[in-house]
């Protein structure tokens, strides 16, 4: 039992999770490592989560509760502020761990010659419905593919030195904005065991709740404030030249614009379900995956980026949207959005 004094604090957030947050929770209290706490943070939900999560009795469980939603970002400083590990984990209320998780991460943090590491992450699956897909890290990592906050356990002190959430990101790219912080502008040093360890789960609704505006605005947010990094911006043209993102979209129906979706995968799909639904239709798909070409998504082909032009709007849909955002920018194609 963890006592007074866990060595780890694991942070799970919750905003109306009463469907899946018990399973969260259970893979923790699993753990073959028994040293830790888990700081279970309502963020304000309406549902019944907190009628689920006060039927634990485990005496390592800390429940707190915001009056109102106040965002990711705000629930995983609060669970912060509240610790007490030598080490912090986070885990979402749709995810679930292996039960040797912390006991690995920790054998590696307190191997004496990675005394020096500020996080280590884990390789993981994303479970979609019945298909279930590898995704597998490596020491040259790209920030923005660390598709889970649930695959980190990161020193405390590393906190003290880059500080915590940005709380301006309410629903999204918190996490990109951290590993910036940590592994680009303070360099600090990380591992990745080479184990799934964290089963990230996609949930429909869960998945698509934050899909457009939300997204939009918070990509917008990280763009500025590391565009010299991505040695582009995303988004803010659509500002620039429509005034908001409505007006842009009205733009497009009404005088049917080339729309092209860069990523012919899951979130490419749900980018195409989104625009139907606002009335605006896809030319093709792009991928830079050549397994894909003269394939469809949707009914919709699959074509190279050299089909791209100038003329046609590109949405960037892709976890690797540095990489492609890059590499459009050599294209000279500027007109590219991330939603």
């Amino acid at each position: 039992m963890s006592g007074s004094n866990p060595m780890v604090s694991v942070i799970l957030p919750v905003f109306n999770g009463a469907d899946f947050v018990a399973e969260a929770i259970d893979s923790v209290l699993n753990q073959t490592f028994k040293c830790f706490e888990l700081i279970v943070v309502d963020d304000g939900s309406k549902d019944n989560s907190e009628g689920v999560m006060r039927k634990f009795t485990d005496n390592r469980i800390i429940y707190i509760k915001h009056k109102i939603n106040r965002g990711v970002s705000a629930a995983r400083n609060t669970g912060i502020k509240a610790s007490k590990g030598k080490y912090i984990a986070f885990i979402d209320q749709d995810d679930i761990w292996m039960p040797e998780k912390i006991e690995k991460q920790i054998a590696v943090f307190e191997s004496q010659k990675n005394n020096e590491l500020g996080a280590v992450f884990t390789d993981l699956y994303i479970e979609r419905g019945n298909n279930k897909k590898l995704i597998s890290y490596n020491k040259k990592f790209d920030f923005s593919v660390v598709q889970a906050p649930s695959v980190a356990m990161i020193k405390r002190s590393t906190f003290d030195m880059v500080g915590v959430f940005d709380e301006s990101f309410t629903s999204g790219r918190e996490d990109d904005d951290l590993w910036i912080r940590m592994f680009i502008e303070w360099k600090l040093n990380f591992e990745v065991l080479k184990e799934a360890l964290v089963i990230k789960r996609e949930v429909n609704n869960a998945t698509q709740k934050n899909f457009g505006y939300k997204t939009f605005l918070n990509m917008l947010l990280l763009s500025r404030k590391h565009h010299r990094l991505f040695g582009f911006k995303i988004n803010e043209w659509v500002l620039d030249e429509y005034g908001s993102l409505d007006h842009f979209l009205d733009y497009l129906n009404k005088n049917k614009v080339s729309v092209v979706i860069f990523g012919a995968g899951g979130r490419g799909k749900m980018a195409l379900n989104w625009l139907i639904k606002k009335r605006i239709s896809c030319k093709f798909f792009v991928d830079n995956n050549k397994n894909k070409w003269g394939n469809s998504l949707a009914g919709i082909k699959i074509r190279p980026p050299s089909f791209i032009t100038s003329q046609d709007v590109v949405f960037l849909e892709s976890a690797w949207y540095v990489e492609i955002g890059r590499q459009l920018t050599k294209m000279n194609i500027k007109r590219f959005i991330f939603v």
